[in-house]
């Protein structure tokens, strides 16, 4: 319990190759009212959710590995630099988050600021009451079997902090489909259009040249 408030899951959702299944929601008083779509366009709506062309900033980080006596990579990411290593199962120290761990971080947090941003819109437009919200807890764990690398699911818990009855069922169920917004949980679902580009060059070591 976090103080006179109640965690309310608000949903449990396991990502399986690049489709989606959703699980039940946790609620009492929504189990038997069906399941939100999370790809609802009418849930989410054009109002409070986007308005316009709204275009959100976009994504960029480098990373720098020396060798190949270590793992431990350094990445640049808005300027801020973080490093990220192997788990010991993989050869590397374990120290530093994996890579899986920083793609569970990211999806943590979309989800989180993608909730927030429509429980704005939900306060702008007089839906849902200023403090309802206190605030959200994102767990995400990747299901990964023995000997693997690719896990074969990821199950994603939202959990909104707020007192009794403060969030109406249908807001939750609004926030429940907006939360299916969040570009990264998008990206892992395979959701973009373009898909994914690489390119691949070698350049030669500056270090070593006069």
């Amino acid at each position: 319990m976090v103080g006179m408030a109640a965690a309310r899951s608000l949903a449990s959702t396991q990502f399986r190759d690049i489709g989606t299944r959703s699980l039940l929601c946790c609620l009492p008083h929504l189990a038997g009212g069906g399941q939100p779509s999370l790809g609802s366009s009418t849930s989410v709506g054009r109002g409070v959710w986007l308005t316009g062309a709204r275009r959100w900033a976009t994504g960029r980080a480098e990373s720098k590995v020396d060798g190949l006596n270590s793992f431990t990579t350094t990445i640049t990411a808005n300027g801020r630099m973080i490093k990220s290593d192997m788990p010991k199962e993989g050869g590397g120290d374990g120290i530093e988050p994996s890579p899986k761990d920083l793609a569970m971080a990211a999806l943590c947090a979309c989800s989180s600021m993608t909730v927030q941003t429509f429980a704005k819109g939900l306060v702008r437009t007089g839906k849902l009451e200023e403090n309802a919200l206190k605030g959200v807890h994102v767990v995400a764990q990747d299901e990964t079997k023995a000997g693997q690398h690719m896990p074969e699911s990821v199950a994603l818990t939202i959990t909104l902090i707020a007192d009794k009855d403060a969030i109406p069922p249908k807001v939750l169920r609004m926030l429940h489909a907006a939360a299916a917004k969040c570009p990264v949980r998008r990206m892992l679902e395979g959701q973009m259009s373009g898909g994914l580009q690489e390119t691949m060059r070698v350049a030669g070591d500056e270090s070593n040249q006069s």
